[in-house]
């Protein structure tokens, strides 16, 4: 491997030189400018390690010059009482304190030691002095450079040992063999150079800190330092410090170290000086090591796979991109809004999109749900125009629907009922059209039925139902003859009543006498039981007979009377008001209990006359009539294989009050229709 280094030339015996090998470029700083008035001058800084330079004068010009050596650690105190010798480059060389002269010339000085060089006019008449300034971190001038030869210096060899291939020295004799080694600030290897101040592997107590040496680091072009500790250190305890006076470092990176986690950071050169600052955490290290290595060439900041973890502490370097697009003639950088966030306008069809509020357009954006997804909670929406097919609300406590004979419970949600004020009821529409709610001034609602006192009835007119008040005590409910008044009734629902001026007591019942007309009719013209019936009078018992079809047909219109059997039982056909006619069916083909007639409300009775099944399956399956779906059976029927069966009860069967008919076969089936028929009754 090649490796750079600087060199110190020393004359050696006159030995053979070794085989030529890969020829190197010694370290050097360089620079140039003009001088065109008395006390202008030209600067090299920065030489601090550099021990030859080499000096170009061209140009038209009259001056008297002098090179001068600043030693301070700034570069900036030059002594201008003890100025450095310099010699021409010629065939007799000779050193001097001062140059007069208006040629182009070239010339070397040993500036070892100074941290700064200038060639300063002590004296000028005219013209304009163009000066170069070379610098070597070895050689010298002949003479009072004391040095062995010209500036301009190449060699090869391999790090750590003498080199003895080829060399190039002004003013040595071809063949001579020289000695190359490293001199201080040089590196002879160009993986690096172990620093020899900021390395430790020192425990330190809790909170305590190690603190390195300021080294010259102008040499470099990276520092790398790496830290391994048994325990954390402090927040930022990993400090990197750089400084141009090895004083004030002004120039910091900090890190934090994690308890047995390698850390390894990589910063460049970028000041004269360099140093470790560590700080350790609240607890005694067990092993601590603390390691910097000088590059003489900047190599890689660290090394992460893509799938390791990231932290605030991982070593990155910053770079800056830009993203660009094309417009169809150019490339336009993207930009963003004042918040950072990339500012994009949709275009449709070349044209910007809509925004903001009015009628919608071809740019105005559409957006379409799919029709398989559901719209989360919209917490506010300012207006829908029009919703083309329907809205099916939710009906649960909080929702705006309700389900029909749901029970109402305390906050449930729901849309007020509003009506409109008429203070004379009045048709608002034709019939069949939709109509509002009519209220009076106070908001009471217009019904139908509230006819005047003392008006004439209307046929078909409607009447209202009248409440009365429970007294189980009779007394008045009103203040004096005249006032409006209520009914009242007793515990059990009977109004009281007085009758021929005579007032029911409470729980007691009136005894009524009928009349022919003219007189009160007696006991003895009633009839009694097991008395012959008499022919004339309204009879109020029942006639026994032994058959229904011994009587005779009496006209339309006439009275007549009941029957009963000898035992006093009321004979009658079965027969339902037709208001009072109920009917139900159900298809059910999972076997399970199912309701064929819904209950019919509270204290209603479903009395059953007829039931009727259809069995489609190819199997015989049995049907239990249930009383409600989980009912106890009340009745059982056969349904055979792609048949059917029907059921007329003479005497009904009946179900529990405001109870479901179920019907639950005793196994799936492709189709099992029930059908009923009945009567309800209170």
């Amino acid at each position: 491997m090649t490796r750079f280094f600087s060199a110190v030339v020393a004359l050696l015996l006159a030995v053979p030189v070794a085989a030529q090998e890969p020829t190197v470029q010694l370290e050097t700083r360089g620079t140039s400018g003009t001088i065109t008035q008395n006390g202008g001058a030209v600067t090299l800084t920065n030489t601090g390690g550099l021990a030859s330079l080499l000096i170009q004068t061209s140009g038209t010009f009259d001056t008297t010059w002098e090179l001068q050596c600043a030693a301070d650690a700034a570069g900036t105190a030059f002594d201008a009482d003890d100025e450095i010798p310099v010699t021409l480059v010629a065939a007799s060389p000779t050193p001097a304190d001062q140059v007069t002269n208006d040629a182009e010339a070239l010339y070397t000085a040993n500036i070892a030691g100074c941290t700064a060089v200038r060639v300063i006019a002590t004296a000028y008449s005219s013209g304009t002095q163009t000066v170069t300034l070379q610098a070597i971190t070895s050689g010298g001038g002949s003479g009072g450079g004391g040095g062995g030869g010209g500036g301009a210096v190449t060699g090869t060899g391999s790090a750590g040992t003498p080199a003895t291939g080829v060399l190039t020295v002004q003013g040595i004799t071809s063949g001579t063999a020289v000695n190359v080694s490293c001199s201080a600030g040089c590196s002879s290897s160009a993986g690096g150079v172990v620093s020899s101040s900021n390395n430790s592997t020192s425990n330190l107590a809790g909170g305590a800190a190690f603190t390195g040496t300021g080294e010259e680091v102008t040499g470099y072009a990276q520092i790398q330092v790496s830290v391994f500790s048994s325990h954390a250190s402090a927040a930022n305890g990993l400090s990197v410090q750089q400084s141009s006076d090895n004083s004030n470092w002004d120039i910091t990176d900090t890190f934090t170290v994690s308890a047995t986690t390698a850390m390894v950071i990589s910063v460049p050169a970028q000041a004269r000086y360099f140093r470790v600052v560590y700080t350790n955490g609240a607890t005694l290290t067990t092993s601590l090591r603390i390691q910097t290595i000088f590059k003489a060439a900047g190599a890689k900041g660290s090394s992460q796979r893509p799938a390791d973890a990231m932290t605030n502490e991982n070593d990155f370097e910053q770079g800056l991109s830009y993203n660009m697009g094309f417009n169809g003639t150019t490339w336009d950088r993207l930009r963003t809004v004042n918040t950072g966030y990339l500012g994009v306008t949709p275009h449709y069809a070349g044209t910007a999109a809509s925004t903001g509020t009015g009628a919608s357009g071809a740019q105005t954006q559409r957006v379409v749900t799919a029709t398989d997804s559901t719209i989360g909670t919209v917490t506010s929406v300012t207006n829908v125009a029009t919703i083309g097919t329907s809205v099916t609300p939710g009906n649960a406590a909080a929702n705006l629907g309700k389900a029909e004979d749901a029970v109402a419970a305390s906050g449930d949600t729901g849309v007020q009922l509003l009506g409109v004020r008429a203070d004379t009821a009045a048709a608002t529409a034709a019939n069949g059209d939709y109509v509002p709610i009519l209220m009076d001034s106070i908001g009471r609602q217009w019904i139908t039925g509230a006819d005047v006192e003392d008006a004439a009835a209307t046929a078909g007119g409607s009447l209202l139902m009248i409440g009365c008040v429970r007294q189980d005590t009779a007394a008045s409910s009103s203040g004096t003859s005249g006032d409006n008044s209520n009914c009242t009734t007793d515990a059990d629902g009977r109004i009281y009543a007085n009758v021929f001026g005579v007032t029911q007591a409470a729980a007691t019942y009136l005894t009524v006498r009928l009349s022919d007309g003219s007189n009160f009719l007696t006991p003895s013209t009633d009839s009694t039981h097991d008395s012959a019936v008499g022919t004339t009078g309204p009879a109020i018992m029942g006639e026994a007979t032994t058959a229904m079809t011994s009587d005779t047909a009496v006209a339309d219109g006439d009275a007549t009377r009941l029957k009963a059997d000898t035992n006093g039982r009321q004979l009658s056909l079965a027969s339902c008001p037709r208001q009072d006619r109920v009917r139900g069916q159900a298809t059910i083909t999972d076997g399970s209990s199912t309701s064929v007639l819904a209950a019919l409300g509270a204290n209603i009775i479903a009395e059953i006359y007829e039931i009727e099944i259809a069995n489609s399956s190819a199997s015989t399956v049995t049907v239990d009539m249930r009383d409600g779906t989980g009912g106890s059976v009340l009745w059982t029927l056969i349904a055979p294989a792609t048949g059917g069966n029907n059921r007329t009860f003479t005497v009904p069967l009946t179900f529990t009050a405001n109870t479901a008919v179920a019907a639950d076969p005793s196994a799936s089936a492709s189709s099992i229709i029930v059908s009923v028929l009945g009567c309800r009754v209170l």
